[in-house]
């Protein structure tokens, strides 16, 4: 039953921040990275306090990653009609060591995020499986 809380409580951070992201029209990109982040790790700090099978674990930790991957995936292909304005919004913090550009692919970044998420779920899963076999 806990497990069961803790999964409909990632869904409905997902949900809320992707309401967020939809609700705010000005955004920078500090302000985007916030918005893609912080659901991950909230996922994984959910995840951290879920019980896990004895056999199979892999199934909740992917289980616990799908939300979180679902709305990076709708939250880059919102961001694309966006992209100028969050682009200039971001110019303020261009200066002589930092520098603004987008000549990166919105969707080659998906694929790291995606990957970072996939990634830091399952450690996350793997240290918590390992710790409760203690």
């Amino acid at each position: 039953m806990k497990n069961k809380i803790l999964y409909l409580l990632t869904v409905l951070v997902q949900i809320a921040f992707f309401a967020i992201f939809l609700l705010k029209e000005e955004l920078d990109v500090i302000q985007l990275l916030m918005l893609i982040f912080l659901p991950m790790i909230l996922s994984v700090i959910l995840l951290v306090c879920a019980n896990l099978p004895k056999k199979k674990p892999y199934f909740t930790f992917i289980l616990f990653a799908l939300p979180n991957l679902l709305f990076s995936i709708a939250v880059t292909i919102l961001i694309q009609p966006r992209i100028d304005g969050i682009l200039e919004r971001s110019m303020k913090y261009q200066s002589t060591h930092l520098e603004i550009t987008a000549s990166n692919s919105t969707f080659g970044s998906l694929f790291l995020i995606l990957i970072g998420s996939f990634i830091l779920h399952y450690v996350s899963g793997q240290l918590k499986f390992r710790l409760s076999r203690n």
